[in-house]
This record gives structure tokens, sequence and C-alpha cells, in this order.
């Protein structure tokens, strides 16, 4: 995927596909059918805690503090 991907904004590609990942985690985290685990998965990243980390850190919340929040 990052050899598709050009490098437009000057940031790394692993920068852009991280940003990908975590636009489709937080949709996917609307849907209140799939776990966390499932969720992660569908976005095809591991629920091994270090994207969880990844992405606690670019939203600022855990990705389960995310849906609580949107849910509301």
């Amino acid at each position: 995927m990052s050899a598709c991907l050009k490098n437009t904004q000057g940031k790394p590609r692993t920068a852009t596909i991280k940003k990908i990942k975590i636009e489709k985690l937080k949709e996917k985290l609307r849907d209140k059918n799939l776990s966390i685990s499932e969720t992660f998965a569908a976005c095809g990243v591991d629920y091994n805690g270090a994207f969880a980390k990844i992405f606690k850190e670019v939203v600022w919340m855990s990705p389960s503090e995310y849906r609580e929040s949107i849910m509301k």
C-alpha cells in the first residue's frame, strides 16, 4: 500500500498510512456490534496494545473512550 501513496504533503508514507488507519478505526468504532478487537481486525491492525497506544496519542482517548464519547 505504501508504494501506491505519494509523499505529497511532506510526510513519510508510514505517517500517511497511520492516519488512514486511525480514520478507518474511528469510523468502525461507531459500529457497537463489533468489539474493539474486531474493529482493529477489520482495519487490518492487531489489537496488541501498540496501535491502541498510537490511537490514544493521536486521538487523545483510548479506543473504548472514543467509542463511549461518540455514543453519547
